[in-house]
């Protein structure tokens, strides 16, 4: 919704000058700034509700004290309790059952604080979602309410989800243009079951916006029913179809330099691949020159280890050589020192002293 701002949205903000605004479907706040900025200047509150924000809710709070109220819900658990909303614009869950009750709970709070119905703008009345429910979670809809579908894309002029299209990773209705389905059901049923008398004013092109709009609300807001009848004026189109060019250049250019940063991307896989097999190649060779180096000197440590065990068992030999060789010095000094006392006996034995010599 938010390229609709400059050419739709804030004109229509201009002529009602709303009071209380309320934006369904924040995502990461950019249209959520633009609606803040204008606010700012017009003293005006602004809510804003998304189950799964992707902004920093806490900063936008601080940096928009008292002016932005966040909610962090579904659509149908909210808008009930707002009361007083000038303005609304729904960007949301783009199937029937969720934009059929969000435009019923606007209307019934408008009516029962006696307010006159906000303006309404809804994104998605054109292809693929004006005819085909989109399903963010299948479980927020009854089962009773909710369609066939698969995780499939869409493809313009196609009836037929296809495996390759727009928005192949959603949930969308299996099939298009049946009873309650997509946006544009849940607008003309709402229209046709209502008690006031409303207006849809469509702008095509980039999804297409709708904005609905009550007698009530125009009778209260004069500056905006010549608002809404210029979106039908050939001069707001010629305008228009620029604004889609300028959207569509603008996707060129997103898409070219996309192409160009997958291809550098590409290239520096590439090359981080290369280096990565060299890397690996240097890592594997040093890693065989270490095996090798390693099994080297296993071998010397087994060599060496063998030399030890012989050097060993010298060393035992040597070992027992020397206490036999100190035994047999020890023998050999014990006999050294018997064998004089022996020969003195000896001899002490063969000379015995004579007896009676000289006497005769």
């Amino acid at each position: 919704m938010n390229p609709f701002w400059e050419a739709a949205l804030r004109p229509v903000m201009d002529a009602v000058q709303p009071h209380c605004v309320i934006e369904v479907g924040a995502a990461a706040g950019g249209l959520t700034a633009k609606l803040l900025d204008w606010a700012a200047a017009h003293d005006a509150t602004v809510h804003a509700i998304d189950p799964c924000p992707a902004l920093d809710v806490t900063a936008w709070r601080a940096e928009h004290r008292g002016r932005f109220v966040f909610h962090k819900a579904r659509s149908l658990n909210v808008l009930g309790r707002v009361q007083g909303v000038d303005v609304a614009w729904i960007d949301g869950d783009h199937n029937y059952y969720t934009v059929v009750h969000e435009l019923r709970l606007l209307e019934r709070a408008a009516l029962r604080a006696d307010h006159p119905p906000p303006v309404i703008g809804l994104h998605d009345v054109d292809w693929p979602y004006g005819s085909r429910d989109l399903y963010y979670d299948p479980d927020s809809v009854p089962p009773a309410h909710r369609l066939p579908y698969e995780r499939k894309g869409i493809l313009p002029g196609e009836g037929e989800l296809s495996h390759a299209g727009f928005n192949d990773h959603l949930c969308n209705a299996i099939h298009d243009h049946s009873a309650h389905n997509g946006v544009c059901a849940a607008i003309d049923d709402f229209i046709a079951k209502s008690d006031l008398r409303w207006q849809l004013h469509r702008i095509p092109g980039l999804h297409g916006l709708g904005v609905l709009v009550s007698d009530d609300r125009l009778a209260a807001s004069p500056r905006l029913g010549p608002v809404l009848r210029s979106f039908g004026s050939a001069r707001f189109l010629r305008r228009w179809c620029g604004d889609i060019e300028l959207a569509r250049v603008r996707a060129e250019i997103a898409v070219a330099v996309g192409e160009r940063e997958l291809t550098n991307a590409r290239v520096h896989v590439h090359e981080f691949e290369v280096a990565h097999r060299e890397s690996e190649r240097v890592l594997v060779d040093r890693l065989e020159r270490g095996r090798a180096a390693r099994d080297a000197l296993g071998a010397e440590i087994e060599r060496l280890q063998h030399r030890l065990a012989l050097a060993a068992d010298t060393e035992a030999q040597l070992r027992r050589d020397l206490v036999a060789a100190r035994a047999q010095l020890a023998d050999a000094e014990c006999e050294r020192l018997v064998a004089p006392k022996a020969d003195a006996a000896s001899t002490n034995g063969s000379n015995p002293p004579r007896s009676g010599v000289g006497a005769s």
